[in-house]
Parts: C-alpha cells; sequence; structure tokens
C-alpha cells in the first residue's frame, strides 16, 4: 500500500514540476489553499517510511534466511543423490562384468559381435533421448535468463537467482555435449 501510495505521490508531483506558465489547461483553483483530508507532518511520513522500510528489510533478511536453509536442503539432496547413482553405477558395471565374462565363454564370436551391436544401438538411443529430454529445461532456462535481461534499471540485478540460472544453463549444455560425445563414441 506504502509503494503503491508512493509511486501516486511521484506521479502527482512529477505532474506538478512540468507545469509551467504556458501549459495549457492551467486553471484558477478556488479550493486549492484549502486543507482537508488527513495531511500528515514531515517527521510522521518520515517515520512511517522508516518503519515500512524496516519491515521490508526483516521480511528480506527472512527471505534470506530461508533461501539459504532451501539451497542448503537441495545441496544435500544432490549429494545424496550422486551417492546413490555412483553406489548404483558401481553396482551395474560389476554386474555388467560379471554377465559379459560369461557371455565370452558361452558364445561364439559372432554372437558376441550381434549382441555387442544391439547394445550399442540401444546406448545410442538411450543417448539421443537423453540429449532430446534435456532441451526442454535448458530452453525454459535460456527463456528465464533472457526475460531477466529485460528488467528495468537498478532491479537488472546480477542476484542469486540469476547466478543460478547460468550455472543450470551451463550444467545443462555440459551434460548434453558429453553424451553428444558419448554417442560419437558409440557410432565409432
Amino acid at each position: 500500500m506504502d509503494l503503491k501510495d508512493k509511486f501516486t505521490a511521484l506521479t502527482i508531483d512529477d505532474y506538478c514540476a512540468s507545469l509551467t506558465n504556458d501549459t495549457p489547461h492551467i486553471i484558477y483553483a478556488d479550493n486549492a489553499m484549502k486543507l482537508e483530508g488527513n495531511f500528515v507532518s514531515p517527521e510522521d511520513w518520515i517515520d512511517f517510511s522508516n518503519i515500512n522500510v524496516e519491515k521490508a528489510d526483516k521480511q528480506r533478511n527472512n527471505s534470506l534466511a530461508l533461501k539459504a536453509l532451501i539451497n542448503s536442503i537441495l545441496s544435500q539432496t544432490a549429494n545424496d543423490m550422486r551417492k546413490q547413482c555412483e553406489m548404483v553405477n558401481n553396482a551395474f558395471r560389476n554386474r555388467v562384468k560379471e554377465v559379459k565374462d560369461a557371455k565370452h565363454k558361452l558364445e561364439t564370436l559372432l554372437a558376441m559381435v550381434m549382441d555387442e551391436t544391439a547394445s550399442q544401438e540401444k546406448n545410442i538411443a538411450a543417448l539421443k533421448k537423453a540429449i532430446t529430454d534435456k532441451e526442454g529445461p535448458v530452453k525454459v532456462a535460456q527463456t528465464r535468463l533472457e526475460a531477466r535481461n529485460h528488467r528495468p534499471n537498478v532491479e537488472l540485478c546480477y542476484d542469486t537467482v540469476h547466478s543460478s540460472l547460468m550455472s543450470e544453463v551451463q550444467e545443462i549444455t555440459k551434460n548434453i555435449q558429453r553424451q553428444v560425445e558419448m554417442m560419437q563414441e558409440e557410432n565409432l
């Protein structure tokens, strides 16, 4: 409410500052000298504004604390997921090695070549799908960055949101590039 009132007051004061003796439609106003309404003293106005600024600062600090907590939780969750992923990957690698050893003992050279070809085709298809699946998130992040670049004046701030979006775009792009390289290696 205070911000809206200050914006309205600023608009009125800007209009008043633009008036000159030659401005069309200026008039004699009979009631201009009357003090009507709820006038406040400059001291009351300053006190009211300072209270609102203090409230805003408290809310901003609370928001920053909540953001830090959320970032901490997200970071811990990401670390836990990476650890779990590595454990699963190790288990898969071990299992794949066991299966491959058994296959080498039981299959002929032709059967091994056929199985390897089929495995490579699956990997390529999975890599293509993984690359396609990342296009949406990278477009969203880039669109968000582009939209934020149009924020006015001091609002065009390199804040943590902007930094996070840039990191997200870089990470997704790096993952896509890594998958493209893997796909190229699979094609060799």
